[in-house]
Parts: C-alpha cells; sequence; structure tokens
C-alpha cells in the first residue's frame, strides 16, 4: 500500500482499522438535535418528555417539574496544536507516527468544514512558531493547515519543550475553544 506521498505503508493493525472507522463514522454522524452543551431555555415537564433533563432544584423552587433544553453548539472554534518535533515527524517503516496523525487531523478538519466550524493551527517544537495559522474556515483553509505541517517536516530538527509551548499557545487563546493536541510527548 502506498501513502499520499508515494511511500510503502504498512497494514493498518485491527486497532487502528477500528479507530478509522469510529473516526470515519463521528465524522459521518448527523446534526444532532438538542443533545449539546449550552442550556437554553427551561420548561414544563411534558409526558414524553426526556425525564433524565429535569431540572430538580428549580422543579422544588417552583413546585412542578421543569426540564432544561439543550441548544447545539454552532460556529465552534478549534485550535489544532501540531508537534512538528524530529521525534513525532520520524516517518519510515517502523514509525509512522506523521502518517497516523495527519490521517485523523485530516478526519477531524473534513468535521469542521463541514459543520461550518472555524479551526486555527499553532506549530510546536522547543518553541509556538509564530507562523501559525488564524482562524478561519472552508476545504482550502484545511488544505493550508496540511501544506504547513508538510513544510515543518523537511526543516526541524529540534526537540519538545511542551510546557513552554503549552503555556505559550494558551496564552494565545483568547475566547472559549476547543484545542486539539497532536504530538508523541517526547
Amino acid at each position: 500500500k502506498l501513502s499520499a506521498s508515494g511511500e510503502n505503508v504498512k497494514p493498518l493493525s485491527e486497532a487502528e482499522q477500528d479507530l478509522a472507522a469510529l473516526l470515519k463514522t463521528i465524522v459521518n454522524i448527523p446534526e444532532l438535535r438538542g443533545s449539546g452543551i449550552d442550556t437554553e431555555t427551561i420548561k414544563k415537564y411534558v409526558i414524553g418528555d426526556n425525564p433524565q433533563r429535569i431540572d430538580w432544584r428549580s422543579s422544588a423552587r417552583n413546585a412542578t417539574l421543569l426540564i432544561r433544553e439543550y441548544s447545539e453548539e454552532k460556529n465552534s472554534r478549534i485550535f489544532i496544536a501540531f508537534d512538528v518535533s524530529s521525534s513525532a515527524l520520524i516517518r519510515g517503516s517502523n514509525n509512522q507516527k506523521i502518517e497516523k496523525s495527519l490521517e485523523i487531523l485530516n478526519y477531524i478538519l473534513d468535521a469542521a468544514v463541514r459543520s461550518g466550524d472555524q479551526f486555527g493551527a499553532f506549530f510546536f517544537s522547543d518553541q509556538v512558531y509564530k507562523k501559525g495559522i488564524p482562524l478561519g474556515k472552508g476545504k482550502k483553509h484545511a488544505k493550508n493547515i496540511i501544506n504547513q505541517i508538510n513544510s515543518y517536516r523537511i526543516k526541524n530538527k529540534k526537540k519538545t519543550d511542551l510546557q513552554k509551548s503549552f503555556k505559550e499557545i494558551v496564552g494565545l487563546i483568547r475566547r472559549r475553544s476547543l484545542l486539539l493536541i497532536f504530538s508523541d510527548f517526547q
């Protein structure tokens, strides 16, 4: 089997195939209605409503059963922190960290593009590189992130400084966001 870059790739183990199948399933999940994170309203309980949504504190105060209604979180902000140290970018027959990371990242970016979420990227090893990619949307933006990762593959030979890098990344994120970290933590 050949990778996108034309190199030989060993077949995936059963566990890796299961993970790939799970990720494909997650990407293809239809829009969820009412099971999101944010509480939108509180209303009276009606027979047929989900009893797990009963707000017992509000019900006790008002002497009637009340339930919480939820809304799906929209327009999420996703930041990807990608380790571009020499240990994380090793390629070869025994170590395909970068290939697996890129495959998972592709699934995540595809899901973000389809849901209309904003996403950006930081690249780190011994430091956070200032040429990170700001928030954006769309397939073109996703391809730009992948291309940047590929450009770091060639030139970076440094070790990872996780503590320094994570402090700096957290300082750069100004609003509530999801941070996904791709690293071998070495």
